[in-house]
């Protein structure tokens, strides 16, 4: 499958728009570069942190394709992993047209002190929502946010991030095979072949009547003769 990145993020900003805990130094976790922006969770109540924000990644992906999967690395660590610890809150996408989107990828679990890349999502996981499109990703405010939490603490908790980064999948429809993804449910036997564009071959719905996409001519009459899904 196609992929573009991973990337780092060029724009980094402390958010509040959850939690009540600063961090310092966002910058920082542009690059593994043992650079890193920190929270600092004082002894006492359950604390949540502030969004670290990052986007501006960069991407490039080309017109038309058919977005399959956005995968982040998150690159992090914490002083301890005991009975006082640090655990993810939310880690959630950032839209194009700046929005934060509601699905949460965080993951159970004290972050490890031994600092590494924590993946979430992937190549087929596109986080909640099927509007992705390269026009939202190219954009510069496309991107992540990621909160931690610690419970009620007996000693100060520090967490730290070096980088974050982001690896976009994709299909190429009309490529070779038929990359085009069109419905799950529905065999090619429900479509048959339309007009010649400089797409490709169209792709139509036998019901319908509605476009479906494009592939090639000998890829479309390979999958409509075997019966298999698109």
């Amino acid at each position: 499958m196609p992929s573009q990145g991973p990337r780092f993020g060029a724009t980094i900003t402390d958010n509040s728009g959850v939690g009540s805990i600063a961090w310092t130094n966002p910058t920082n976790a542009g690059a593994t570069d043992d650079a890193y922006t920190t929270i600092t969770f004082p002894s006492g109540a359950a604390a949540i942190s502030h969004y670290l924000k990052v986007v501006n990644f960069k991407f490039g992906i080309p017109r038309n394709v058919q977005i399959q999967g956005i995968q982040v690395e998150v690159e992090k660590k914490s002083d301890t992993d005991g009975s006082d610890f640090m655990s993810d809150s939310e880690v959630k996408l950032v839209g194009g047209e700046g929005s934060i989107y509601d699905t949460d990828r965080s993951k159970t679990g004290s972050w490890s002190t031994t600092e590494g890349f924590v993946t979430y999502g992937g190549p087929r996981d596109l986080w909640g929502t099927t509007i992705w499109t390269s026009t939202l990703i190219n954009d510069n405010r496309f991107g992540m946010v990621i909160a931690a939490s610690v419970p009620s603490n007996s000693a100060q908790v520090i967490g730290s991030i070096d980088s974050v980064r982001i690896t976009i999948f994709y299909d190429i429809p009309g490529g070779s095979g038929g990359g085009m993804k069109v419905s799950r449910t529905r065999k090619t036997t429900d479509y048959r072949i339309g007009k010649k564009t400089k797409k490709g071959w169209q792709v139509i719905g036998r019901l319908d009547g509605k476009l479906a996409g494009h592939m090639t001519k000998a890829a479309a009459l390979k999958a409509i003769k075997r019966g298999n899904k698109l």
